[in-house]
């Protein structure tokens, strides 16, 4: 570049200069330069391959979990209920409720990870040795139907629920770290006994076995890790269990299958859903009304389940069924029954425990001289006495069981009734005391055959 003014002779006069004067510098520099080496020998490597067809080596399942769906309950990436190995979940416990959880897998093949794998299926299974029954349920609106007599469940028992493909996860840079970061930071370290390693992991106890297979995964300073070299994928999909499911261990199969058909082994696990003890009534008192000496006085129930009714005209109009719209109830009001009902909100199998003191009827008398029974559904009458005065404020209710099982989500009926075996000290007035209700679980009722 020529910088400055001058005449069209006298520039090139002072280019020849620079020519020169840069050709000179260009030999003193020249023979140092000349000793430089600025790349090495070629080595030479040798190329193999071998042609496969039909599938080749199959895809491996490394590892797969279940946790809480992130976000469902306010859970974060592989949380579970309890610090146990492998997942267990809470029930909800409220009709209508369902409990999110999501199921995760780690996919690797000796091919191609993105391109190779077709598909990754996980199989879903009730718990063995307990019934359940069919229904139909949306878990966007809560919307619920049975579609079988809870007494006479058909499925359950260890019987196939239904099939998922799992989605690979991590398409795009950054949701790809974000996957990777669920098992190699999130699950190692805040729930590391979480998932249930592939086959190919060995070890004499669960914690070496799940090293390793954190190590393979996710690395070790001297290596990356699968995951980190973009040699394995993780798949995960949303599922749900309703409020009602059976509580036990539920069996996942995962098994993923390559572009040509070859399908991995399985790598199954269980995941337990908790025992759930629940009931809920459409009544918060029983009138016995008048009530004669040595008579018994029956207050019926029936199996029209008032409190579903979640606004007041409704409710009121309900006349056939004796509704009634309380709104001193909760927050909103509730509606409620002259003719009791009752209803299992849990995943288990309820027996129905009841306790009831005097109501001030034996007073200077014996308890023996008042009279209860109750039943639910169709069961047999179960006869009893107040297990306390009223005014006796410090002994513990003592229940009496009654006799008809409460299947899981059963609407049932229940009745009660009193009689007075001696007329009461105070005579003709107005009594009142208090009932008490409990829910116990009951053993299962056994699997049908076919």
């Amino acid at each position: 570049m020529i910088v400055g003014g001058g005449s069209k002779k006298q520039n090139m006069k002072t280019l020849k200069k620079f020519v020169a004067l840069m050709t000179l510098a260009a030999l003193v520099v020249g023979p140092a330069q000349a000793l430089a080496i600025t790349e090495t020998s070629s080595q030479n490597v040798q190329t193999s391959m071998t042609f496969v067809a039909n599938g080749g080596s199959v895809p491996v399942v490394n590892a797969k979990w279940e946790m809480y769906k992130v976000g469902y309950m306010g859970h974060g990436l592989g949380e579970d209920a309890d610090g146990l190995a492998g997942a267990q979940f809470e029930a909800p416990g409220i009709w209508g409720k369902a409990m999110e959880y999501t199921v995760c897998a780690v996919v690797t093949d000796p091919y191609s990870v993105d391109d190779n794998i077709a598909e990754v299926n996980a199989r879903i299974y009730y718990p063995e040795n307990r019934p359940m029954h069919t229904y139909n349920y949306n878990l966007g609106t809560g919307a619920y139907q049975q579609t079988e007599d809870p007494d006479y469940p058909s499925i359950g028992c260890g019987s196939f629920i239904e099939k998922n493909t799992l989605i690979k996860q991590g398409r795009d840079a950054d949701s790809y770290l974000t996957a990777r970061a669920m098992l190699c930071d999130s699950i190692k370290g805040n729930n590391f006994d979480l998932p249930t390693p592939g086959d190919m992991y060995t070890g004499s106890t669960l914690n070496e076995r799940l090293t390793a297979m954190y190590n393979d995964l996710c690395g070790t300073p001297s290596d990356d890790g699968k995951l980190f070299k973009n040699k394995a994928r993780i798949y995960c999909d949303n599922k749900y269990l309703i409020w009602e499911d059976t509580a036990g261990d539920y069996k996942v199969e995962v098994e993923a299958v390559n572009d040509a058909g070859a399908a991995s082994a399985k790598l199954n696990n269980w995941f337990t859903y908790k025992p759930n003890y629940g009931f809920e009534t459409d009544f918060l008192g029983v009138n016995y009304d008048n009530v004669m000496y040595n008579s018994r006085q029956v207050v019926p129930g029936d199996k029209f389940f008032c409190s579903a009714i979640t606004d007041s005209t409704t409710c009121s109009n309900n006349v056939a069924n004796e509704c009634y719209w309380d709104s001193a109830v909760g927050t909103n009001g509730k509606c409620l029954s002259t003719k009791p009902t009752v209803r299992n909100t849990g995943n288990t199998n309820l027996i129905m425990k009841i306790a009831q003191d005097d109501m001030g009827l034996a007073t200077n008398g014996q308890l023996s001289h008042v009279q209860f029974d109750a039943r639910v559904g169709q069961g047999t009458d179960k006869v009893f006495n107040p297990f306390r005065f009223k005014a006796d404020t410090t002994t513990a209710p003592v229940y009496t069981a009654l006799t008809e099982i409460l299947d899981l989500s059963e609407v049932e009926e229940m009745d009660f009734s009193i009689k007075l075996l001696n007329p009461p000290y105070e005579g003709a007035d107005d009594y009142d005391g208090s009932m008490w209700l409990k829910g116990v679980q009951d053993g299962w009722r056994d699997c049908r055959a076919g």
